[in-house]
């Protein structure tokens, strides 16, 4: 899956089909997204690399049940999806300098969601 990503009122932007991905641009240096494209489901992981370790921070569905519920996304056709996540676990032996780091870039999820999730 493509998307474009730019950075606009301290923010990065992950422009998808389903709406735009939204964290603080503070975690840019931090975060970078993995995302693929499945025939009924689209995924998206948040992913770095902290003390020299592949980590993953959470993932997020949309059109797969896994994890926890979310809320809906709509695509450009202007069709519901379901928006599932899951947090990682803590990777062992990283630095507790990094575990600061990794709590972070997992608090971003609750910007990312709030950023594409459809309110009623």
């Amino acid at each position: 899956m493509i998307f474009n990503i730019s950075e606009q009122n301290h923010l990065v932007i992950a422009a998808t089909e389903y709406g735009k991905i939204q964290y603080p641009y503070a975690m840019s240096d931090v975060i970078r997204i993995v995302s693929a494209r499945y025939s009924d489901y689209a995924s998206f992981e948040f992913r770095g690399t902290l003390d020299d370790k592949e980590v993953l921070f959470y993932t997020l569905w949309i059109g797969k049940v896994q994890g926890m519920s979310a809320g809906f996304a709509v695509d450009r056709g202007g069709n519901l999806h379901g928006v599932y996540f899951e947090i990682a676990q803590v990777p062992k032996g990283l630095r507790e300098s990094d575990l600061n780091t990794f709590f972070a870039a997992q608090e971003t999820i609750n910007d990312v969601l709030n950023s594409f999730i459809v309110h009623s």
